[in-house]
């Protein structure tokens, strides 16, 4: 299962490296979430 996530998370890299201004769509609602706070934060962190 490891092996699986860590080709999975190599091919999501690769394809964000491709193209870093494509939208991705997040079917889970929590991981969604999460990212969008993550994004908040890093904004807060630039404008301090």
């Amino acid at each position: 299962m490891i092996d699986q996530d860590i080709r999975m998370i190599s091919q999501e890299q690769a394809a964000f490296e491709q193209n870093p201004d494509r939208q991705n769509v997040e079917v889970n609602p929590a991981l969604a979430k999460v990212q969008q706070l993550i994004r908040q934060q890093a904004l807060a962190s630039e404008n301090a």
